[in-house]
């Protein structure tokens, strides 16, 4: 399982119901952050975040309403007694920029910022960031100036425990299960070796979120990028304006379905919508002639994403200045 929050879905103007882009995703009490709009510390500490929690912030390019909303988090954090370092990941530049930003700026945190370059040009094949619970990968995005597609993978969860199995091969309940549960061989007091395959299901598969930031249609197909459970793709424009959107380094909310559709995503979130459309209704509608499960991504919106096997349920919270109200889709 893992919890999405839209903490901004607006493009390059700021329009007060969507703000700036930036997307959190919460697994396992850690928070990864994709790029940082103006005002996002807002959103995320509204969405309860945490001060103290694991925190890696990717960014996908250098413009201003993907990455100026970076230096007041971290002070923000800093000054609610943020003690554990932060992790920025982003193109060649970033250094710099944190580096003005933070330590030329004079104000100082109270924790350590560690900041890595990627250069969108190169092949990325090892994943930027690997642990137990998740990856993170990069590829390239094709935009006005060097930019990246990032692709957060769950890692794959054991299958389910077979209790009636268990009994059958002795194994009490306790400790020995638990460890069988988390891929352990375990000896039984009788001196018998059991292996995990002999008492768990098929692995599950994990979550896979595909995030485009700016760019034309994603490119890349291969096996990092096919397949997401989840796809968020720039959307700007409608397609009656699709040259706008070339020219601009952008994608109309046609090609971002035409993308799903392509690599294979079961849900579809159009985001970084031009200030010019007061509704989005012809975006959505557009996208879905082509990709059924496709949605606006909405400013505050939390999704709490659940899969069992093929199955996928979304829960959403929308979380208004006067309202909270949930939907459940399976």
């Amino acid at each position: 399982m893992i919890r999405l929050y839209f903490i901004g879905v607006g493009g390059s103007v700021p329009h007060p119901e969507r703000g700036l882009p930036c997307l959190a995703i919460k697994k396992s009490g850690e928070t990864i952050l994709f790029d940082c709009g103006e005002g996002s510390q807002v959103g995320y500490i509204r969405a309860g975040l945490g001060v103290n929690k694991p925190l890696t912030i990717f960014i996908t390019h250098l413009h201003g309403d993907h990455l100026y909303g970076l230096p007041p988090l971290l002070y923000s954090l800093s000054l609610l007694g943020r003690t554990i370092p932060v992790r920025i990941i982003g193109p060649v530049g970033l250094y710099e920029y944190v580096d003005i930003a933070i330590e030329k700026g004079g104000g100082g945190l109270g924790f350590r910022v560690e900041v890595m370059e990627v250069k969108p040009e190169a092949p990325h094949l090892e994943p930027l960031i690997k642990n137990d619970k998740y990856e993170v990968y990069a590829r390239p995005a094709k935009h006005t100036i060097p930019s990246l597609v990032y692709v957060f993978r769950e890692k794959d969860l054991p299958g389910r425990f077979n209790v009636e199995k268990a009994e059958k091969l002795g194994i009490p309940p306790g400790p020995l299960r638990k460890a069988l549960q988390k891929g352990e061989l375990v000896k039984l007091p009788s001196g018998k070796v059991i292996c995990p395959e002999e008492v768990l299901g098929p692995p599950r598969p994990g979550i896979k979120v595909v995030y485009s930031g700016d760019t034309r249609p994603i490119a890349s197909t291969d096996e990092i990028v096919k397949r997401p459970d989840i796809l968020i793709h720039d959307s700007t424009f409608t397609h009656d304006i699709a040259d706008v959107a070339a020219e601009k380094g952008h994608s109309t909310a046609l090609e971002a379905a035409q993308t799903a559709r392509r690599i294979g995503a079961k849900v579809l979130f159009l985001f970084h919508f031009s200030q010019r459309y007061k509704t989005l209704d012809k975006l959505r509608e557009e996208a879905r002639s082509v990709h059924r499960l496709t949605f606006c991504a909405e400013k505050g919106t939390a999704i709490t994403v659940k899969k069992e096997r093929d199955r996928l349920e979304l829960t959403f919270t929308y979380v208004g200045v006067y309202t909270r109200n949930r939907n459940t889709i399976r």
